[in-house]
């Protein structure tokens, strides 16, 4: 069985430095890994997939739709597959 914490992990691990050397100070000047950036775009996919069917038991086949419901970044993920 696949299992999410593969991805989700690596990025919320991710996210606990980058708000550390935050706190230290660090001047990254607003940039943004890829992981980052991926994370928010899923993040955010979540949370408007839960909006719309209340809850978060996404199908595995679950790919998101080209429509106005969702932003157009997200178009054509394979959300149940992240």
């Amino acid at each position: 069985m696949y299992s999410r914490n593969v991805v989700v992990v690596p990025m919320l691990l991710l996210l606990y430095c980058r708000a550390k050397l935050d706190e230290l100070g660090l001047d990254l000047d607003g940039k943004h890994t890829k992981a980052e950036v991926r994370f928010n775009l899923i993040f955010n996919a979540l949370v408007r997939y839960k909006e719309v069917y209340g809850n978060l038991s996404v199908p595995y086949e679950f790919s998101i739709p080209a429509d106005a419901t969702w932003s157009p970044d997200s178009w054509g993920m394979k959300l149940g597959a992240v």
